[in-house]
């Protein structure tokens, strides 16, 4: 069944699928950024991958909210 989502709904749940992921991968591997991008900003106090942790917690629930809301109004609609 198909229900003409607009295309806000993929946007918003491929960018939550994307931060989920992220978050997943900073908590399991925290000095990936360390890693990645060979530079140490926090001196190895771990500041940095709390602040990550926490920035993408909120997007990931902001994404994936964005997303539900879009899909219950394209169900209400049709």
């Amino acid at each position: 069944m198909t229900y003409g989502l607009r295309w806000r709904f993929y946007v918003e749940a491929g960018a939550g699928v994307i931060m989920t992921a992220l978050f997943l991968a900073t908590l399991v591997y925290p000095d990936w950024i360390e890693a990645l991008f060979r530079i140490d900003p926090d001196n190895a106090s771990g500041w940095l991958e709390r602040l990550v942790v926490g920035g993408l917690l909120v997007m990931t629930i902001a994404m994936l909210s964005l997303a539900r809301r879009e899909w219950r109004k394209t169900i209400a609609t049709a």
